[in-house]
């Protein structure tokens, strides 16, 4: 059985531009915002979002493990009093966004922090602001970023689901 295309180049993009110009209205007038990139799937989808927001940013990466529970890399950044912008390609539980929360919320005070992800399971149990498109619990999407189970390609331009 063929695996099936979700979401084409053209509509991933346009989720991102609507998301985008949203997030300008949010940040218009706030300064530099810091970009938090949830690696490694975040990496695709953070990276065209920037391309079309007009408020300065600084890209920070957060390297955590396949099952969201110990953190690789973490910025040495102080976020106290900062913007916040952080990037998932998909918040599927929640589990990890929570993690990263914790994490920010422990080493920081008193910043403005918001959530951008390209997809959302319906089931996930974590706030988003912006969010390209709600899905099904049970989709095991691959592609733009994203992997199923370390097997199948990151590097594609489109979301694909494994049948």
């Amino acid at each position: 059985m063929e695996d099936k295309t979700l979401f084409t180049k053209n509509q991933i993009l346009h989720m991102i531009r609507k998301m985008a110009r949203q997030a300008d209205q949010d940040y218009f007038g706030k300064g530099l915002v810091h970009v938090i990139c949830i690696l490694k799937s975040g990496v695709p989808f953070a990276t065209e979002f920037v391309k079309h927001i007009d408020f300065p940013v600084i890209m920070h990466y957060v390297g955590i493990d396949e099952k969201g529970k110990n953190f690789k890399y973490w910025p040495k950044e102080d976020f106290s009093g900062k913007n916040v912008l952080i990037f998932d390609a998909i918040i599927k539980t929640g589990g990890t966004m929570a993690k990263v929360l914790q994490r920010l919320a422990k080493d920081s005070d008193d910043y403005t922090v918001r959530i951008a992800t390209l997809l959302k399971s319906k089931g996930a149990k974590c706030w988003s602001n912006y969010v390209g498109q709600t899905i099904d619990n049970q989709m095991n999407t691959y592609g733009f970023g994203m992997n199923c189970e370390e097997q199948l390609n990151r590097n594609l331009t489109e979301v694909k689901i494994k049948l």
